[in-house]
């Protein structure tokens, strides 16, 4: 997948000079560690920038996150919070502390990286000035029409498990309380 991606991605820049390479689209996890460090290691060139998302968006109407919402999550579901926590909070806290994080990872690579708190008229704006050919998205953010229009070929998104069964964010977890097995675990694309 990953030399296609290169492909494609070379081809298209000979058509269109104007435009920039790929934009990564994550939040701090173990989740995006795991499906990026390798190819952000051994590939860096294919990226012009990488945009890192809280994990837990803003409201797009508000410039705050929408607090009854988490504090619904905890009263419905506790074990899915904590452990929404310790593998998104816990891990990035670990990650800065090692240097291990993709925004380090960046660094060493000399990848712009950069941090927006939600899709909005400045996100829509910047990545509009990149021009990408692609984007590829693993964020906990819905993704709008407008952001999916903007480049070239279009949007990547990944999802640790199946559609529509496990839409939403953190499958693992449910992959737990539902006892389902590493076999049966898929990233849909």
């Amino acid at each position: 997948m990953t030399n296609k991606i290169i492909s494609d991605t070379n081809n298209s820049r000979d058509r269109s000079k104007s435009h920039s390479k790929v934009i990564l689209f994550y939040y701090a996890s173990m989740r995006s560690t795991l499906l990026y460090d390798n190819i952000l290691r051994e590939n860096p060139s294919i990226f012009d920038c990488v945009i890192e998302m809280p994990a837990i968006p803003y409201s797009r109407n508000k410039s705050k996150r929408d607090i009854r919402k988490i504090f619904r999550t905890l009263c419905d579901s506790p074990g899915f919070f904590f452990m929404s926590v310790l593998v998104v909070k816990v891990f990035a806290i670990f990650s800065r502390i090692f240097k291990t994080s993709i925004k380090d990872l960046c660094e060493k690579n000399n990848i712009n990286h950069y941090y927006f708190k939600k899709i909005d008229d400045n996100l829509i704006g910047f990545i509009r000035n990149k021009n990408p050919i692609w984007i590829i998205s693993s964020t906990s953010t819905i993704l709008t029409k407008e952001f999916l229009d903007l480049p070239l070929n279009g949007v990547i998104n990944f999802h640790e498990a199946p559609l529509p069964q496990y839409r939403g964010s953190a499958s693992y977890f449910w992959f737990i309380v539902n006892n389902i097995t590493p076999q049966q675990i898929k990233t849909t694309i």
